[in-house]
């Protein structure tokens, strides 16, 4: 399955002329993440949103990210029922210009959410990769698979090639 599939964007005002892409280049697992071009003053002009996230409710849930801008900047995140009800949880977040991992955990007030990142209110880009809502307090160490952008050559197909021939 794709793990791109379930993101969503919601805009108002001068935050509809935000722009988002899949960045090939630049991501810390798979193989591209999510780059946003935010516009706007006001946080909450554009939202990056994972929708329906099935939970339990009374549970306590966390979500963890990862993400990096091209300078310093304010990135809020948080829970909110798919029926927009009740939201919970609202953090904000400064990232910084290294792909970092940032973490919100809270109990499930809804069975069925919506993830939120509000992303105007700064228009330096920023990028978002390695999305999880998990059950139970925040795990450390759960990483995202690095060595996935790295190719070791030994044993594939072009070393394996340039030894045949050279054993000629």
């Amino acid at each position: 399955a794709d793990p791109w599939v379930g993101w969503v964007t919601w805009g108002a005002e001068d935050g509809l002329l935000s722009e988002v892409e899949l960045d090939e280049t630049d991501f810390v697992d798979g193989t591209r993440s999510l780059r946003v071009e935010p516009v706007g003053a006001v946080n909450w002009h554009f939202i990056i949103i994972n929708a329906a996230v099935p939970l339990e409710i009374g549970e306590e849930y966390t979500a963890t990210f990862w993400a990096k801008a091209d300078a310093a900047r304010a990135l809020s995140a948080k829970f909110k029922a798919m029926d927009n009800s009740i939201d919970w949880g609202f953090t904000d977040f400064v990232v910084t210009t290294d792909w970092e991992e940032y973490q919100l955990t809270g109990e499930a007030l809804n069975d069925s959410i919506k993830f939120e990142f509000w992303v105007s209110g700064s228009e330096t880009p920023v990028w978002l990769d390695f999305f999880n809502v998990y059950m139970g307090p925040y795990v450390a160490g759960v990483d995202p698979d690095l060595s996935a952008n790295a190719v070791e050559p030994a044993g594939k197909l072009s070393t394996a090639w340039a030894e045949l021939k050279a054993a000629r």
